[in-house]
């Protein structure tokens, strides 16, 4: 038998653990990679292209620090379907820095209201104001989202204009400040503390009733976190696991008698080394 007689099910398989093979191994980021393992697979056959053009899963994914044209393409294919989308600025090289951010910025601005998955790591040196006005874009459909900020980015307000209805699952590796409260349907929340977003930490979260899960991740500068004045307590009484990492003892526990759960509650230690 043929690859070109090969059932669909049977292409569609190869294609998913080749894709996610070279995505997993090697130096190259993992953008260059899934987009040379997709270009590829289309390339071997007109089959296999026939099959993956049909599923959206291979171009729904979309790297903005993919070339211009290449992003436009998978953009088209994709076109109404819900869309995993990741802006790393460091992927791509650093030439033409001012091109990009415009671009990246469009691209966030058109594609955000659409987007199921978004994931934006901005590094020392990029926090191009366009950036942050592009994600003050509604996101109606957004359920996960992941913020990576450098430590001399600046603070982008008014995060979706706190209109991510559908968004539960939000991991923000920052200190600066983010309210929460304004995103009352999230049940996962991860986020670095520091001496930036400490006294405002627990009244963000305290609004949050349906949370389940919460991690709370020190910083390089979590030592100088002052315990007095002490912050007012909270109850999250649907929040079944606390998990602090990288914070010293005696931090970690004044966060966690602040911190009110259910009885049946799972609670997380990892100390800082």
């Amino acid at each position: 038998m043929s690859i070109e007689t090969l059932p669909t099910e049977i292409l569609l398989k190869i294609a998913r653990e080749y894709v996610s093979d070279c995505e997993s191994t090697g130096t190259t980021t993992s953008a260059k990679k899934r987009l040379d393992a997709i270009l590829f697979l289309c390339s071997i056959i007109p089959r296999f292209r026939l099959v993956m053009r049909e599923s959206m899963e291979f171009w729904a994914t979309v790297h903005l620090s993919w070339p211009e044209a290449i992003v436009n393409h998978f953009l088209e294919i994709s076109e109404e379907n819900p869309k995993y989308l990741v802006l790393d600025t460091n992927e791509g090289g650093r030439d033409n820095m001012e091109e990009k951010y415009a671009r990246w910025a469009t691209a966030l601005t058109s594609t955000i209201p659409n987007t199921r998955k978004l994931i934006v790591r901005i590094h020392n040196g990029h926090g191009d104001s366009r950036l942050a006005t592009a994600l003050t874009t509604a996101a109606p459909n957004l359920e996960t989202f992941i913020l990576n900020l450098g430590k001399n980015v600046q603070a982008i307000d008014n995060l979706f204009s706190y209109a991510a209805p559908r968004l539960s699952t939000i991991s923000l590796y920052t200190t600066l400040r983010v309210d929460l409260a304004r995103f009352p349907s999230l049940r996962h929340v991860t986020m670095h503390v520091g001496t930036r977003n400490y006294r405002t930490l627990l009244s963000t979260l305290e609004p949050l009733s349906q949370i389940v899960s919460l991690v709370l991740i020190g910083t390089e500068n979590a030592a100088r976190i002052r315990i007095s004045p002490a912050p007012q307590p909270i109850s999250l009484e649907s929040c079944s696991t606390l998990t602090i990492r990288n914070m010293e003892a005696n931090r970690a526990d004044y966060l966690r008698s602040r911190i009110g759960l259910p009885d049946s509650h799972v609670f997380q230690f990892w100390p800082a080394t």
